[in-house]
C-alpha cells in the first residue's frame, strides 16, 4: 500500500563541472493512490478486496547534494526523514468495509537524479529533470482506528512493511528575472507501492496466521508544476514549489561553494 514528496526543484543548474552545493527541503504531500490487488489470507481461505478513498499524505526533511557534471548539467542526491500515512477504505464482497491506515513517523527516504538546460529560445530556458525516490515503512497497522493486534480482541502480533518507490519526470520552462528565476512546466510520475502484513493470533483453539496483501499505483501520473528559485547572495539560493494535482509543496534552501 501506500507515493511520497519527490519535487522537481529550481531548474537553474551550477554553471559547471565539478562545483557543488549542499542544501535543505521540505516537502509536504497528499497523493491520491489507486489499489491494484489487495487480498487478506489464512491457511487456505482467501478474500479480496477492494479500495476507495485511497491516498498517502507524508512530509520529508532532505538534506540534498548537488554536483555539476556539464555546464548545463546537475547530478544530486539526498536522504532524508520521512513521516508517511497511507489510508485507504477496504470494500469486501458483502458490502462489509473497514478503514485501514499504515503509519510511521520515521523513515529513512533517499532520492536522486539530474536535471539540466535542455536549450534556450528568445530568453527561455527549456529544462528537463529526471528522479527515483525510495522509502520503507515498518509502523503501525490500524483498522477502524484500533491498532491490528486489538483489532483481533485476542492475543495477537504483527509485523507490517510498506515499500514505496517512485520515478519522476518533468519539463519546464523557465526565465532568469533578476534574483528570480520562476519556472512553470509538466511531471510525470510512476509510483508503485506494496504492503505486506503478517499477524499471528492466538485463541483456544491454537496459534493461526493472517496475511494481509495489497498493492497501489499512482491515481494521477501527470500534473503541473510552478514555483520560483531565488538567489539571496551569490552563494546562497532559495526555492519554493507547488504541484495541485497531488497537493505537493515544498521549500527548499542550498549554499553552493
Amino acid at each position: 500500500m501506500g507515493a511520497f514528496a519527490a519535487s522537481v526543484g529550481s531548474p537553474e543548474t551550477l554553471g559547471g563541472f565539478g562545483k557543488v552545493a549542499v542544501g535543505l527541503e521540505y516537502d509536504s504531500l497528499s497523493q491520491p493512490l489507486k489499489l491494484t490487488s489487495g487480498s487478506i489470507t489464512r491457511d487456505v481461505f482467501r478474500e479480496d478486496f477492494t479500495a476507495s478513498n485511497m491516498d498517502m499524505k507524508t512530509r520529508t526533511t532532505y538534506l540534498v547534494g548537488t554536483v555539476g557534471i556539464l555546464p548545463t548539467m546537475d547530478a544530486f542526491f539526498a536522504l532524508g526523514i520521512n513521516r508517511a500515512k497511507i489510508g485507504l477504505s477496504a470494500d469486501y464482497i458483502g458490502g462489509a468495509s473497514d478503514d485501514i491506515s499504515v503509519t510511521d513517523n520515521s523513515n529513512l527516504a533517499y532520492k536522486l537524479g539530474v536535471k539540466g538546460r535542455i536549450m534556450e529560445v528568445s530568453g527561455i530556458n527549456l529544462n528537463g529533470m529526471l528522479q527515483y525516490a525510495a522509502f520503507k515503512m515498518n509502523g503501525r497497522f490500524s483498522v477502524n482506528g484500533m491498532d491490528l493486534d486489538a483489532f483481533y480482541d485476542r492475543d495477537a502480533t504483527y509485523s507490517t512493511k510498506t515499500h514505496v518507490r517512485e520515478w519522476q519526470a518533468a519539463l519546464t520552462a523557465s526565465k532568469q528575472m533578476g534574483r528570480f528565476s520562476p519556472y512553470l512546466g509538466a511531471t510525470w510520475r510512476r509510483t508503485s507501492v506494496s504492503n505486506t502484513t503478517a499477524i499471528q493470533v492466538t485463541d483456544v483453539e491454537g496459534s493461526y496466521e493472517v496475511f494481509f496483501n495489497a498493492k497501489a499505483k499512482e491515481d494521477h501520473a501527470l500534473d503541473a508544476v510552478i514555483g520560483t528559485g531565488v538567489m539571496i547572495t551569490e552563494h546562497l539560493g532559495a526555492g519554493v514549489e507547488y504541484q495541485p494535482q497531488n497537493k505537493e509543496g515544498a521549500i527548499s534552501a542550498s549554499y553552493a561553494f
